[in-house]
């Protein structure tokens, strides 16, 4: 279907859901029509055009309600896996600040150097996690860097 090319996959799923949903149901109420037609040789023309109408509007009210339940429950998949993903994030963040982060900063306030100390650290599981404690650690060494040669002129002011 080329007019669903630009659509998220989400819509585009829940479009073609409700496209086989009321297929189903046109040929079912069609073919439920049709046989009441042949059966009930009273039914005018208008009568007829009228039931086939309405099976018409009917079939397409609950492909839009099929279409619409398929949506909310790939939005809430989606919202769902989302949060699995932060939770992920949050637990490992909160393992990396209270477990190797403050030493290395300890280790880094000591005089040690970035690549010793991340070298004798453990390796990071998620690669964004990584580059923030390769961030941090260059962070606090350019800091005590500073902080040391602000000390030597203050000492040679004094």
């Amino acid at each position: 279907m080329a007019a669903q090319a630009g659509r998220p996959a989400v819509e585009r799923d829940a479009l073609e859901h409700a496209f086989r949903v009321w297929l189903i149901l046109i040929i079912v109420a069609g073919g439920a029509w049709l046989g009441t037609l042949l059966i009930l040789d009273r039914i005018g023309p208008w009568s007829a055009s009228i039931g086939g109408l309405a099976a018409l509007i009917v079939s397409l009210a609950l492909a839009v309600a099929a279409y619409h339940a398929r949506y909310a429950r790939s939005v809430r998949d989606w919202v769902s896996h989302r949060e699995s993903d932060d939770d992920r994030l949050e637990r490992r963040l909160r393992e990396l600040v209270d477990g190797p982060l403050p030493d290395l900063i300890g280790r880094l306030r000591a005089g040690a150097s970035p690549q010793e100390t991340l070298a004798d650290l453990k390796a990071v599981p998620d690669h964004l996690l990584g580059r923030l404690v390769h961030v941090v650690a260059e962070g606090v060494a350019s800091g005590e860097r500073d902080a040391a040669v602000a000390r030597g002129e203050l000492e040679s002011l004094d």
